[in-house]
């Protein structure tokens, strides 16, 4: 026999054997989980996020079998998303909704993957459809209890089969069968049938009924209606007040009373569009205040503005009159070049205190009492001559003029 033949032979067995193994099995059944940290998997497939972990001896309840992984009901812990959109809770039983649309579609939830991520899905739902509410709702999702035809994924390599599960079952009532003897005629009557005949009636099997499940109706309370009611009349009264002038609005009163509607536990329905209500008040609200700053702040800028104008037109008014000088400063008494060195020279410094140049006074300056300008700024006027003496510029100067007080 050849290696290829031994080989195909071989495959051929264990495909058997597989085969065999996975016939023998009983669906639902029980199995233990082996192992620590072994994944719930929302899907078949290594690819599939998980959605909880599991440890031994934890036990599930298997219901199906494939290519190596086990579909099983949801354990504890586990929970599933649907599109509130489609969804109204029930005022009688505020954890229990209701489907309103056919094919909704539930979703495997996960604790830190949110709901719009979460892309396993597990089922769909019908018009009518009872679901149970375990959390509150998160973005455009409620998070509901997995329904009954909800199921999630394990490594069929972490489990251990460890009995079917009693599951029960209807056993119909069987009716006696009845047996009618004939009496013989008389003998001077030919009988025209045997003497003696057995009739055997067997009563048919009855059809399968068929079950038929009445709409479920959410019913309202009178108080639910009534706030409904006083919940409508206030929108009216919002959209009138946000006809108003900005300066004349006044939302106080509306938002006392939405409030007052979210303060009553018995009226769900209403709770729920009277904060929708009251978070639009709010941003209107915002908005129109964030406005009314801005206009403020607008006013504020053009102020300043009009201020730094005034100022830029001042300054330009000093520079150009000081254009008309040959040289504007502070005047300094030089303590090098006084009046016992011949004629006194005075310093002209810049606004850091930087001498930039010597000052003399000519003739028709000099019956000018320099006194009174030592220390304050000063135009000059004059010409400039140079000095090898100092290396500094002197300044002849043949008038001077006050500039500050």
């Amino acid at each position: 026999m050849s290696k290829l033949h031994f080989v195909v032979i071989a495959l051929f067995l264990v495909t058997t054997a597989c085969i065999v193994e996975s016939a023998e099995k009983v669906y639902p059944h029980k199995a233990q989980v082996i192992g620590t940290d072994v994944y719930i998997r929302s899907g078949s497939a290594s690819q599939f996020y998980f959605t909880g972990k599991l440890n031994e001896p934890q036990q599930v309840i298997v219901v199906e079998q494939r290519l190596g992984w086990s579909k099983i009901v949801p354990p504890k812990g586990s929970f599933s998303w649907v599109a509130k959109e489609f969804i109204q809770i029930d005022s009688d039983k505020p954890g229990n909704a209701i489907v309103t649309g056919n094919g909704l579609r539930v979703w495997a939830g996960r604790a830190d993957i949110r709901p719009e991520d979460s892309t396993s899905q597990q089922t769909t739902l019908n018009k009518n459809d009872v679901v149970k509410l375990i959390g509150e709702e998160v973005g455009d999702y409620y998070k509901i209890k997995s329904p009954d035809n909800a199921y999630l994924w394990v490594k069929s390599d972490y489990l251990k089969d460890i009995g079917p599960v009693s599951l029960p079952t209807f056993k119909p009532t069987k009716k006696p069968v009845v047996k009618e003897t004939v009496k013989p005629l008389p003998k001077e009557v030919k009988p025209i049938e045997p003497a003696k005949k057995t009739v055997e009636i067997v009563k048919e099997k009855p059809a399968p009924s068929v079950v038929t499940r009445e709409p479920i109706i959410v019913k309202q309370s009178p108080e639910e209606i009534a706030s409904l009611k006083n919940l409508y009349k206030l929108v009216e009264d919002v959209n009138l007040e946000k006809k108003k002038p900005a300066d004349k609005q006044n939302f106080t009163k509306i938002k006392a009373s939405l409030k007052s509607i979210l303060e009553n536990d018995k009226v769900a329905k209403a709770k729920k569009y009277a904060q929708y209500q009251l978070d639009e008040i709010d941003g209107y609200e915002l908005a129109r205040d964030v406005n009314s700053q801005m206009k403020t702040q607008d006013s504020e800028l053009a102020e300043i503005r009009k201020k730094l104008h005034d100022l830029r037109k001042q300054k330009s008014a000093v520079i150009l009159k000081e254009k008309t000088y040959a040289l504007v400063g502070k005047l300094k008494k030089s303590q090098v070049y006084d009046d016992r060195a011949g004629q006194a020279r005075y310093l002209v410094v810049d606004d850091n205190g930087k001498i930039t140049c010597y000052a003399v006074p000519v003739k028709t300056a000099a019956g000018m009492n320099i006194a009174e300008y030592i220390g304050k700024r000063v135009g000059l006027k004059g010409k400039f001559v140079p000095d090898t003496k100092t290396g500094i510029s002197l300044l002849k100067f043949e008038d001077m003029q006050l500039l500050e007080k």
